[in-house]
């Protein structure tokens, strides 16, 4: 059992995927407009934090939506341990 900490101004996150061997994990988030992707094994330890604003050029306007708990983040596993990101900017 492990637990991740994550800090920020109003993170909003929903699901956590895995890939098919169970020993990977990926949690999509969004902090305040600023989209992030953690990537954790299966102790609990940071692989790698993925700054999906920063990558795709994004800006930081797609805040929540208050009453609306979804990130506008998701991400999934594809065969190869390949990761699938999609974010949605809603301005």
């Amino acid at each position: 059992m492990f637990s991740v900490e994550f800090k920020g101004e109003m993170i909003n996150m929903n699901n956590l995927e895995q890939n098919d061997e169970g020993n990977v994990f990926a949690i999509a988030y969004q902090d305040n407009g600023h989209f992030y992707v953690k990537v954790i094994d299966n102790k609990g330890k940071t692989l790698d934090t993925l700054d999906v604003s920063g990558e795709t050029s994004l800006d930081y306007k797609s805040t929540e939506i208050i009453g609306f708990e979804e990130p506008l983040i998701t991400t999934v596993f594809i065969p190869g341990d390949n990761l699938y990101v999609s974010t949605y900017h809603r301005i």
